[in-house]
């Protein structure tokens, strides 16, 4: 076959290609579904408020598998004492919620499921805690803001594989971060500062360090690159019987009592290291 022939096919057959693709680029997504008042998600898929949403009790409940729900700037915002603004259900894995706020629930978000991803959200002024993950595995809060939640910002119980990463939180009445009866949860690169009794907090109780151990022990965590200031009594403290935790590259200053607190003797079977500080209750906390 000739060259010109050969070339002339070539183009051809690029041309057919290129309004291919083209055609292919805009095939319609699949569209997302309003959501104008509080209810029950049942089915996979986006949505996304339409305005801010509210009523006494309970908001909104997610029971599907993958689905993305974006607030779009808008709020969940309850009467200041009672219910979850969010829950996502037990079964329900791969949910992604993000931009908006959720505000003056009990509970900001209960996570019962597994691989969420909560992201881009201001969760405040809620009265037990903003975001409660309860027995998942692998949810993710990202990138959020806690301001002045009553008790507790963020809590991981009977976690595992959790992450707590980039979140801004200030102010709760007794934890920034609180975990509880986990396994291989990572805190990293949070700012967290004026917390009632401790900033992070890996133990059993609601009332600080006890010496005891009254619940599953915490184990193979990281808690890394966080900048924990001003808390009231503790900046970063692990309570006995919780092991191989790694602490590390952490800043912590102006703690009303220690920066760094190991209840442990010699640490136990965790490790402190590099972190900037002021004062420590042991000497491996360092």
């Amino acid at each position: 076959m000739k060259r010109k022939q050969i070339q002339r096919i070539l183009g051809i057959s690029a041309i057919i290609t290129g309004f291919a693709a083209g055609l292919t680029a805009v095939q319609p997504v699949a569209a997302a579904t309003a959501v104008s008042a509080c209810g029950t998600i049942t089915s996979s898929g986006s949505y996304y408020l339409t305005k801010s949403i509210g009523v006494p009790g309970n908001c909104m409940e997610i029971r599907a598998s993958n689905v993305t729900f974006n607030l779009m700037g808008f709020g969940i915002v309850g009467n200041g004492t009672i219910g979850r603004g969010v829950t996502i259900a037990r079964g329900a894995t791969s949910v992604h919620m993000a931009n908006g706020q959720i505000s003056a629930w009990a509970v900001g978000v209960e996570d019962l499921g597994s691989g969420a991803l909560l992201q881009n959200l201001t969760i405040r002024n809620n009265t037990l805690m903003g975001v409660s993950l309860a027995a998942v595995t692998g949810s993710r809060v990202q990138g959020d803001r806690f301001p002045g939640n009553g008790s507790v910002a963020i809590y991981a119980n009977a976690t595992r594989g959790a992450l707590v990463g980039g979140n801004i939180s200030t102010g709760s009445g007794k934890y920034g971060v609180w975990v509880r009866s986990s396994t291989q949860f990572t805190i990293r690169n949070n700012q967290i500062s004026q917390d009632g009794i401790a900033g992070i907090f890996v133990g059993c109780s609601g009332h600080g360090i006890t010496n005891t151990l009254t619940c599953l022990p915490d184990s193979a965590g990281v808690i890394a690159s966080n900048r924990v200031i001003y808390n009231t009594h503790l900046g970063i403290a692990i309570d006995r019987g919780n092991n191989h935790i790694q602490v590390t590259n952490n800043q912590v200053s102006a703690s009303g009592k220690f920066d760094l607190f190991d209840s442990n003797p010699a640490c136990g079977t965790n490790t402190w290291s590099h972190d900037t500080y002021k004062t420590h209750n042991r000497a491996c906390a360092m």
